[in-house]
């Protein structure tokens, strides 16, 4: 279990044959970096989803605002 306002960086890598999307309940997410290119000007600020291509790896910042 995450403590109340904690903030981590994770990495995330899509091995399946299709995109998905990425979501935790409760928690915030602000992209630092796509293994494929630049992040797009939509994807900028606080969100709590994201679509990661199929072998595209995501890093983000995770805010743990609360309980998750």
């Amino acid at each position: 279990m995450k403590k109340i306002n904690d903030i981590e960086k994770w990495s995330v890598t899509n091995n399946n044959v299709f995109g998905h999307c990425f979501h935790i309940h409760d928690v915030q997410f602000k992209i630092v970096s796509r293994s494929s290119g630049s992040i797009g000007v939509h994807e900028g600020g606080w969100k709590d989803n994201f679509f990661i291509n199929r072998n595209e790896t995501v890093t983000f910042v995770a805010k743990f605002a609360d309980y998750s």
